[in-house]
């Protein structure tokens, strides 16, 4: 068994609030005991707390992660102007290497469909 001078130390480290005067050796390691217990709870309440935060901060880390890839897999590949070939476009005169977009064609998606179908032929 420790000292109660022991045991009173350790209860002001744990809680330098609590009142241990007049307190005899039982009731000063029941009390020991207690904030024991509290600091425990308290340490695990923390730990639980923590690996939900860490668990959140991942789970949005992922779903940013697939909502790049989702994004990066939605976006067509990159056409380009045929060799020997040039196109009037709003931007311009796009020669051959150089990347054609929907929005350059005064038509839209429908003249863009139409300028592909052609260059599969």
């Amino acid at each position: 068994m420790f000292k109660n001078k022991e045991i009173i130390a350790k209860i002001e480290a744990l809680n330098s609030d609590v009142e241990t005067k007049d307190l005899d050796t039982e009731k000063l390691n029941t009390l020991l005991l207690e904030l024991q217990k509290d600091a425990d709870e308290r340490a695990a309440a923390e730990k639980v707390a923590d690996d939900k935060v860490a668990a959140d901060k991942k789970a949005a880390a992922d779903k940013k992660a697939a909502a790049e890839k989702k994004k990066a897999a939605k976006k067509p590949p990159p056409y380009e102007v045929a060799e020997g070939c040039a196109i009037t476009s709003k931007r311009g005169i796009l020669d051959a290497g150089m990347e054609i977009k929907v929005e350059d064609l005064a038509g839209g998606q429908a003249a863009f469909d139409v300028l592909l179908t052609k260059t599969k032929e």
